[in-house]
């Protein structure tokens, strides 16, 4: 008697790789959609501190640095940050 397999249902790699490439492909479109939402909405962001803290967000610098290059604390970052994503939502509140 042969013992059962374990683990997933298949064992084809060129099924595990299309379920790689789409799952890509999705996680770029959510990253591409998320950009159209910044830049469509951009035009709404009229302090110049935020708009600053927002950009080198964008630009991956962590709280930190973003303190660091501002000459602010860590939590005036945070708030920033904060401040400019309610604008661009519009005043919306967000989880």
């Amino acid at each position: 008697m042969m013992p059962k397999p374990q683990g997933g249902g298949h064992s084809d790699p060129v099924y595990d790789y299309v379920e790689k490439q789409d799952f890509r492909n999705y996680q770029i479109s959510k990253m591409e959609r998320g950009v159209r939402y910044i830049e469509h909405r951009w035009h709404r962001i009229t302090n110049d501190r935020q708009a600053m803290a927002f950009m080198l967000r964008l630009e991956a610098y962590d709280y930190e640095e973003i303190a660091v290059v501002m000459g602010v604390r860590k939590s005036r970052v945070h708030q920033l940050i904060e401040e400019c994503a309610m604008t661009l939502m519009g005043g919306e509140m967000y989880v």
